[in-house]
């Protein structure tokens, strides 16, 4: 005769509901412990990618005074004091125009963009919150004392000059910009770069910034996160106006590019102030192309 077999009703006992309990707090546990650092890891992936595209760019600035006679790229170029409406080009559509790094209209796909960005227009209202600065803004624009607006490509190709395309930016570039004000004085070379052909009411005008008055090219910030240019003091997270963009290590740090064109991440204590004799002539960083000129204790 076969023999029966019975299966004992003990082997097919589920899951008691504090069993499930447990593990679902387990599971729920194992997550709040993980996402932080998925989190984290994220965050640093973006501010390599940053990085990457910095490097894309610093590369594009230092190979753009080979074909320009050492002069530095302008962060746009102008005329007169820039009133309402004064027209201008920008410094990525030029490097743009002249195939030393392409641009776009996106949020990605473009060295000129952060992979941190928040996606909103950093200028429109003139900065009025200091987090607007982790935004992008659009080159070529029309400058407003109410905010830049975008130029279109059609207006572009006409003020400009064919080939010259619209592009999104999510950095700052360091540089003179006396934009508006008609009674500051122009002293040459004194920043990276500047607003070429500004002109003030003494007749003074802001001419092409020479590649051979970096003093301390490895010091000298080039580029970093933000949108725009200059307001030299007024560079920390929290201060009205700021035009760097503090999108790093849980908002407290940017990336930057110096004028050799390597890469670094600054801490918002550490960007120096313009004003700041310490932090520009002994610190790791500065904004003037000769400090020590620019600076008289």
């Amino acid at each position: 005769m076969t023999p029966v077999y019975r299966i004992s009703s003990k082997s097919q006992r589920g899951f008691t509901l504090i069993e499930l309990l447990v593990v679902i707090a387990i599971i729920a546990l194992m997550v709040s412990i993980l996402m932080p650092s998925l989190a984290r890891a994220r965050d640093l992936a973006k501010a390599a990618g940053c990085k990457m595209h910095l490097r894309n760019l610093g590369l594009a600035l230092m190979l753009y005074p080979s074909e320009n006679n050492e002069l530095v790229v302008p962060s746009y170029n102008m005329t007169g004091p820039g009133g309402e409406g004064t027209p201008l080009d920008g410094w990525g559509p030029i490097l743009d125009r002249d195939g030393l790094v392409a641009g776009g209209k996106e949020l990605a796909g473009s060295s000129f963009m952060c992979p941190a960005v928040d996606d909103k227009d950093g200028v429109e209202d003139r900065y009025k919150d200091p987090n607007d600065s982790t935004g992008w803004m659009w080159w070529p624009n029309y400058r407003f004392s109410i905010g830049n607006e975008m130029m279109t490509e059609a207006d572009a190709w006409t003020i400009f000059g064919t080939n010259f395309r619209s592009i999104r930016l999510a950095y700052y570039i360091n540089a003179d910009n006396p934009i508006g004000n008609a009674n500051t004085r122009v002293v040459a070379d004194t920043f990276y770069t500047g607003s070429v052909g500004y002109t003030n009411s003494f007749g003074e005008s802001i001419r092409n910034t020479s590649a051979s008055a970096f003093v301390h090219p490895a010091r000298l910030i080039a580029l970093a996160d933000g949108v725009y240019a200059g307001r030299h003091r007024n560079s920390r997270p929290t201060d009205p106006s700021n035009r760097v963009g503090w999108r790093h290590l849980g908002r407290s740090a940017a990336n930057v590019v110096l004028a050799d064109g390597h890469c670094d991440t600054v801490r918002g204590d550490d960007f120096p102030l313009g004003d700041s004799w310490e932090q520009n002539t002994t610190g790791p960083y500065t904004v003037y192309a000769d400090p020590w000129k620019s600076l008289v204790p």
